[in-house]
């Protein structure tokens, strides 16, 4: 689901040509790779119980050993939840 909600908005971004998931075809010219790492995908129940989503996205050259050229962290507020309702967690994850 993470997957196809990021292309999904980098296909409706200007300047994007072209999306290609792994594994990739040898002859597959890249110019950039994005990578993202989940940090926090939970319920937490400490206090106040919420659903906490948080990642870090890197857009690097596609070269071998290529630098990162952009990094963001992404940490919407975390959603709040009854601590029980495993359903609605879920709901309000996939919605972060």
């Amino acid at each position: 689901a993470l997957s196809r909600s990021v292309a999904a908005r980098l296909s409706s971004t200007p300047g994007v040509q072209r999306l290609d998931f792994p594994p990739f075809p040898l002859d597959l010219d890249r110019d950039l790779d994005v990578r993202i790492l989940v940090e926090r995908c939970e319920g937490d129940l400490s206090g106040s119980p919420s659903a906490v989503f948080a990642a870090r996205i890197e857009v690097r050259s596609a070269a071998p050993g290529g630098p990162i050229v952009a990094s963001v962290r992404y940490a919407p507020p975390p959603a709040p939840w009854d601590g029980r309702d495993f359903g609605a967690l879920a709901a309000a994850l996939g919605s972060a």
